[in-house]
């Protein structure tokens, strides 16, 4: 399937994205990860560790939710579904570089990063803790939720 230009532009604008995954035994997992879209594919970088890791590795499948980047009640959520793989060690130099471009270069990420610089320390343990791995997920259906008035 193809992202239409309305959703890739929504992703471009996006930060966060919820993966969703099921383990072996049914049981649901969402994380929220930091992700590039690349070539219609979506891209998290994580700890090769993680439960959503073992999950992608046991299913192969996953539910993507996608929020709008801007402050306020969002409206709507883009929720992908579609298959998903692993590779784990060094997250590929492209994979790398557009994420720096995303969350650390552009000045809204920059300020972001810079007023939470007393956490910089946890977050090095963290990634020290165990190796990296590259989730790759390929849409498959896509569509849009409306997020009910509070």
């Amino acid at each position: 399937m193809t992202l239409g230009p309305q959703q890739r532009a929504f992703l471009r604008d996006s930060r966060i994205v919820h993966f969703a995954t099921v383990s072996p035994r049914g049981a649901p997992f969402v994380t929220p990860l930091w992700f590039v879209e690349r070539s219609g594919r979506l891209r998290c970088a994580t700890s090769a560790a993680s439960i959503t890791v073992r999950n992608v590795e046991a299913g192969g499948r996953a539910t993507l939710l996608v929020y709008p980047a801007r402050a306020g009640t969002p409206d709507r959520v883009l929720r992908l579904e579609g298959g998903a793989c692993v590779e784990r060690g060094a997250i590929p130099l492209g994979v790398v570089l557009a994420m720096a471009r995303k969350y650390y270069v552009a000045p809204s990420g920059l300020a972001v990063e810079l007023a939470h610089v007393a956490r910089w320390g946890l977050r090095l343990r963290y990634y020290a803790q165990s190796s990296p791995a590259l989730l790759e997920f390929t849409p498959e259906a896509a569509d849009w939720l409306a997020v009910p008035a509070a």
